[in-house]
């Protein structure tokens, strides 16, 4: 015969296992906020990788988004994003013109960022440089380097 105290256990466990299960199940939103924007113009270009190969890839990012720039920080949510890893890259388009201007270096004349707030020197950073980990819902920040 089972005592009441061990039947009491096992019944919290179960109802501990199950809503643990039922917050896992969601999704987590991402939410990106932009930070050290200068001029009140243009929109932001937000563009999300989920894969190294494709990451700063025209084309090929997971997710992109384009927001017109109203404030100086901007954020957004993104609801239901899959467990992953992620990396982010953004460009303050101040002539709205859908490109990231660049001088005759390549170095880019509009303001940038990406995750982790990785400031590159003389080349484009690597996915592993910017990534993140998105097992729940999580704020990220990204100043923008002018």
């Amino acid at each position: 015969m089972v005592d009441t105290q061990s039947l009491f256990r096992l019944m919290c466990t179960v109802f501990m296992c199950f809503i643990w299960s039922l917050s896992y199940a969601q999704e987590p939103e991402l939410t990106i906020r932009v930070t050290n924007i200068k001029e009140i113009k243009g929109k932001l270009v937000v563009a999300i990788f989920d894969k190294k190969e494709a990451f700063l890839e025209e084309g090929k990012a997971y997710k992109n988004l384009v927001i017109d720039v109203t404030k100086p920080i901007m954020q957004y949510t993104i609801d239901k994003v899959q467990r992953a890893e992620y990396a982010i890259a953004v460009f303050h388009d101040k002539n709205s013109d859908g490109i990231c201007n660049t001088n005759l270096l390549g170095i880019p004349r509009e303001a940038y960022g990406f995750s982790n707030n990785f400031r590159p020197t003389l080349l484009a950073p690597k996915f592993e440089q910017v990534k993140l980990l998105i097992m729940e819902s999580k704020l990220v920040e990204i100043r923008l380097i002018h």
